[in-house]
């Protein structure tokens, strides 16, 4: 994390609008340094290193993948990939959106992503996995996944969540 600009650090773990504000009036050109291609790289690096599996609490890991999900590339994924491992559901679903957002172009990739994501132990990363297919277009190639996943929902109380819900109302489309 030391080759992230400390203003950079200060307005990724600013948390909301007010708060970043702040830190752009303390550093005006916080903006063109987080734009610059050395912190897009050393956000990088960050989210592959074990820094946001140690951090206490994962809002800079979350905004630092919500920033380069602009811009993201099949090679960068390698770095956020094994963040879909994090024990936290925000960082999951970050990923998976910047996951998701590179696998775009490859159908096939897309529907596994989604598969996994319908199978996460959070219903926050389900939610969003069933948002993704909807927003996709995906269902009628995952319509006997989700089928079964339906099926097998209420063993895994699953059944009366949200995702259980989403589905539900997909499937009837």
């Amino acid at each position: 994390m030391q080759d992230i600009p400390l203003e950079v650090q200060e307005y990724l773990s600013a948390g909301d609008g007010l708060g970043q504000v702040a830190v752009e009036e303390a550093h005006p050109n916080v903006k063109a340094t987080l734009n610059a291609p050395e912190t897009r790289n050393a956000l990088l690096r960050y989210l592959a290193s074990d820094d946001p599996w140690v951090t206490p609490t994962p809002g800079f890991s979350v905004n630092a993948l919500t920033f380069v999900l602009s811009g993201a590339t099949p090679e960068e994924a390698e770095f956020v990939r094994p963040l879909l491992l994090h024990p936290v559901p925000e960082v999951r679903v970050r990923a998976y959106n910047f996951l998701v957002a590179v696998a775009a172009g490859d159908r096939g990739m897309l529907v596994a992503l989604l598969q996994s994501m319908l199978l996460d132990s959070d219903d926050m990363v389900r939610v969003a996995g069933v948002r993704h297919i909807e927003r996709t277009e995906t269902a009628g190639q995952l319509r006997t996944f989700l089928q079964r996943w339906m099926k097998l929902a209420p063993a895994r109380g699953w059944e009366g969540e949200e995702s259980y819900e989403l589905l539900e109302q997909l499937l009837r489309k």
